[in-house]
C-alpha cells in the first residue's frame, strides 16, 4: 500500500471506531478507482491514435501516446472533455496548441520520461498494458512533481517578502506575474474570500505566503476523486509535535524546548523563541487551566507566528470559503477570478511606498511595527469543508458524499467527488480554449 494511503489510515482510524483494517479496504477500493480511470483514459487515446490495444508499438508511438495522455491528466478532463476530435492529426494539433500554453511542459515530459525509463529502459515494444503501468506510475507519483512546483512557487513569493514575515505586499504580488513562471494574478475578492489576505492594515493589503500555497485555486485536478494540492508544511512540524507530547494538551514547558528545536525550510535550529511569542503561550495556558490545546485555533496562530512561512494564518470561522476559481464565480457572479490588467494597474499607481523586500526586508520582521496579527477568538480547528452554499444539491449513491483527505508527503490529495450522482456539474472543458483556461486556473503556470 502506497505510504500516504497507510499515514492516512493511521490518522483517521485513532480514536473513530474505525478499524485500520476496514479503512485499508475503503483505500485499495479507492486506489483501484483511480487506476482504472487512469486504464480509460489511456484507452481513449489509444482510440484516437486508432492503435489497437494487442499490438507493439514503435518508440514513437509510445511517446506521442504518453505525451497526450499527460496533457489529459494535467487538464484532469477525458477525450469527451475536449470537444470533437477527428483522427490523430487533428489530435496532434490540439496537443501542440496546448503546449503552447504551458511554459513547464519541457520539465514534465522530463519528468515523464524519467518515470518510463524506471519501469521500461527501451520505450518500443510495448503494447497497451505495458504503457498503462507506466500511465499508473505516473498518476501515483505526479505529486511529487508537484511538490517541486510548489517549492519553486514558495521560493518566489518568499524572494519579495515584506517586512512582514510570510507575507506579499498586493502590489509586489501582482508585479510577479509579468515575465515570471507563475500566474499570480488573481482578484483580491477571490483572494479574500479564500482566507489569503492579510488586511490588518486595510490601506496595504498583503497576501500570506502558506496560506496562498495552500488555497483551492493551487490545487490541480487530476481526477475525478481527488486533487493534488501543495502540502501544508505545517502539518510535519506538528506532526513531530504531537509524537513528541502525545497528548492533546500540552504545558508551555513542554512545547517551548520541542518547537525550539523544530526546523524548517525556512528555520534553522537551535532557536530562542521571542518573549512575545512565549508570553503568548502561556496566556493561552492561563486561559485552559495551564494547558494549550494543541488543536484549537489559538495554537494554531501561534504556530503561525513560530513559522509564518510553513504554517498557514487560521482566520476565525466564517470568514473564509475555500473555493476553487470555478466555483467561487459560480458563487459570486464574477466572470473571472484573475485580475485584470486596470485593476493590476491601479495597485501599481497606489504604491508609492519604496518599501524593503526579500533578505533586507527580513531584517526587520522583529520591529514592533510589523508584528504579525493577533486575535483572541479561540476555537476547534474543523477539517475543511466546502461551503454550503457551494455544495452540489442532488440524489447521493449510498446515501452521502464521501470526502476523503489523504495527507501526502509531497501533495494533498482531496477526495470530493466520489460516488456522485447526478449533479448536473459541468467542468470548464467543453472545448480547448476553455481548458487551457482550466489548467492556467489550477496548476498556477503561465
Amino acid at each position: 500500500m502506497p505510504s500516504y494511503l497507510t499515514g492516512f489510515l493511521e490518522k483517521m482510524s485513532g480514536g473513530r471506531g474505525i478499524s485500520l483494517r476496514e479503512l485499508a479496504i475503503l483505500a485499495a477500493t479507492l486506489e483501484d478507482l483511480v487506476h482504472k480511470e487512469t486504464l480509460a483514459r489511456l484507452g481513449q487515446v489509444f482510440d484516437a491514435f486508432e492503435l489497437p490495444r494487442n499490438v507493439d508499438l514503435a518508440e514513437k508511438q509510445v511517446s506521442e501516446v504518453l505525451e497526450v495522455f499527460m496533457m489529459i491528466f494535467v487538464l484532469g478532463g477525458d477525450l469527451e472533455s475536449l470537444g470533437s476530435v477527428a483522427g490523430p492529426e487533428q489530435f496532434l494539433a490540439l496537443h501542440d496548441a496546448f503546449v503552447e500554453t504551458m511554459s513547464d511542459w519541457g520539465a514534465k515530459l522530463e519528468w515523464m520520461q524519467t518515470i518510463s525509463k524506471s519501469i521500461y529502459s527501451d520505450a518500443s515494444g510495448l503494447d497497451f498494458n505495458a504503457v498503462g503501468l507506466i500511465a499508473k506510475e505516473i498518476g501515483a507519483k505526479y505529486s511529487e512533481f508537484n511538490s517541486q512546483n510548489c517549492a519553486a512557487m514558495k521560493a518566489a513569493l518568499l524572494h519579495d517578502e515584506s517586512q512582514k514575515a510570510g507575507r506579499v505586499r498586493l502590489p509586489d504580488f501582482y508585479r510577479k506575474r509579468v515575465g515570471g513562471s507563475f500566474q499570480f494574478g488573481e482578484k483580491i475578492e477571490y483572494l479574500r474570500a479564500s482566507g489569503v489576505l492579510d488586511e490588518s492594515d486595510p490601506k496595504q493589503p498583503q497576501v500570506i505566503i502558506p496560506n496562498y500555497l495552500a488555497h483551492r485555486g493551487n490545487c490541480v485536478e487530476q481526477s475525478s476523486f481527488y486533487l493534488i494540492c501543495c502540502a501544508n508544511q505545517c502539518e510535519g512540524l506538528m506532526g513531530k509535535l504531537e509524537n513528541a507530547i502525545a497528548s492533546e494538551m500540552a504545558l508551555p514547558g513542554q512545547i517551548i524546548p520541542l518547537v525550539s528545536a523544530l526546523s524548517s525550510d525556512t528555520v534553522t535550529t537551535p532557536r530562542t523563541l521571542s518573549p512575545t511569542l512565549t508570553g503568548r503561550l502561556y496566556s493561552i495556558a492561563k486561559s485552559n487551566s495551564g494547558q494549550v490545546p494543541l488543536h484549537g485555533r489559538l495554537f494554531a496562530q501561534w504556530m503561525h507566528h513560530a513559522f509564518p512561512r510553513e504554517c498557514p494564518f487560521p482566520h476565525e470561522e466564517g470568514n473564509m470559503s475555500p473555493q476553487t476559481p470555478n466555483e467561487w464565480m459560480q458563487e459570486s457572479g464574477h466572470e473571472t477570478a484573475e485580475a485584470s490588467i486596470e485593476d493590476t494597474k491601479a495597485h501599481f499607481d497606489a504604491d508609492t511606498d519604496q518599501q524593503l523586500k526579500g533578505a533586507e526586508a527580513m531584517k526587520h520582521h522583529n520591529f514592533v511595527e510589523n508584528q504579525l496579527q493577533w486575535s483572541e477568538v479561540d476555537e476547534p480547528l474543523v477539517p475543511f469543508r466546502h461551503s454550503a452554499r457551494s455544495q452540489p444539491r442532488s440524489t447521493l449513491r449510498a446515501g452521502g458524499v464521501l470526502t476523503l483527505l489523504l495527507c501526502v508527503a509531497s501533495g494533498l490529495i482531496l477526495a470530493t467527488k466520489v460516488l456522485l450522482a447526478g449533479t448536473g456539474e459541468e467542468k470548464c472543458l467543453p472545448n480547448l480554449s476553455c481548458s487551457i483556461s482550466f489548467a492556467k486556473e489550477a496548476g498556477k503556470m503561465v
